[in-house]
């Protein structure tokens, strides 16, 4: 994943990973965590025009077995190794570099602070 913010991509992979279609994903769901997900709000999911919130993602993450911070699109590798600290540092540094690729470099007027300045 390239942009960290890409959920909606990971989703929809782990999804077609399971072999489930949409309703079956739902119903399964439903089922194993006394959930109300329908397909509408799935296909907005997979389609970019929804999110979730934190807790959600951990349902996801445990419901597909992979890391909940895999889920949320902030790392790449579905159950890495790391600690909590080193995933919530991945999962910040990858957070920096996308405010940087996408707002900070598109402001009109950059203008860059240099912070040794002493004057």
């Amino acid at each position: 994943m390239d942009n960290m913010y890409n959920f909606n991509q990971a989703f929809t992979q782990l999804r077609k990973e399971t072999k489930l279609s949409i309703d079956e994903f739902c119903a399964d769901y439903n089922k194993r965590f006394n959930g109300n997900i329908n397909s509408d709000f799935v296909l907005k999911i997979e389609n970019g025009d929804s999110r979730i919130d934190y807790n959600e993602a951990k349902i996801l993450a445990e419901y597909f077995n992979v890391n909940r911070f895999y889920i949320l699109g902030l790392i790449t590798d579905k159950n890495p190794k790391l600690t909590d600290s080193e995933q919530i540092y991945a999962a910040f540094a990858r957070g920096i570099e996308w405010v940087s690729n996408n707002y900070l470099n598109k402001l009109p007027n950059k203008k860059h602070i240099n912070t040794t300045d002493k004057t």
